[in-house]
């Protein structure tokens, strides 16, 4: 029996998962801006979520937010919506990297992208597929995925890296985003050589 989820408590997480690594890139003092794209249609044709701008070049960004962080798997989406045929985002994002979030540890992987794609299709049919049930008005929707060890998607030389934002985040998120505001200010204000 597929697990069923509630859409808007899973938009509820996605989107504290959006505004904590929004923060969390802001902080990093490689960063020129952030800049959350989720509501923009064209972004979300790519399934991009933000833009991350540094002095050396825009990076895009997609956030996949997960609650289950007891199983040591990722869930690898590779249909959206079944019933619709719509694949599934790991499958077509145009990101340069997966952010995914475990939420309840705080605990980062940033999977580069299309290098993680390619090795998670070439294995595929090795991975255990679970669905997922997601009521709507007048029926559901289910959403299919694999499961893929995370230790194994660490180890394959990809690239892929694991961030712990637990102390990060003990320091309350408006303190993060004064910072970022001060240091935007010094370099909007500082004087020319």
């Amino acid at each position: 029996m597929p697990r069923e989820y509630d859409f808007h408590s899973t938009q509820r997480l996605a989107a504290r998962a959006a505004r904590e690594l929004a923060v969390w890139l802001a902080a990093d003092p490689r960063t020129v801006r952030v800049v959350n794209v989720e509501a923009d249609e064209k972004f979300q044709a790519l399934d991009v979520d933000l833009l991350w701008e540094t002095r050396a070049g825009r990076r895009k960004i997609e956030i996949k937010a997960d609650r289950h962080d007891q199983t040591d798997n990722f869930f690898f989406e590779t249909e959206s919506n079944r019933e619709a045929g719509t694949p599934g985002c790991f499958l077509y994002t145009e990101a340069d990297e997966v952010f995914y979030y475990f939420t309840g540890l705080r605990r980062l992987y940033v999977l580069p992208m299309p290098a993680t794609r390619a090795w998670f299709t070439a294995r595929l049919k090795r991975f255990r597929e679970v669905t997922a049930r997601t009521p709507v008005r007048g029926g559901f929707y289910t959403t299919a995925g694999r499961l893929v060890k995370i230790e194994e998607v660490m180890g394959a030389g990809l690239g892929a890296t694991c961030h712990d934002l637990r102390e990060f985040f003990q320091t309350p998120l408006f303190v993060h985003q004064i910072k970022y505001f001060l240091r935007k200010v010094r370099h909007v204000f500082r004087r020319p050589a």
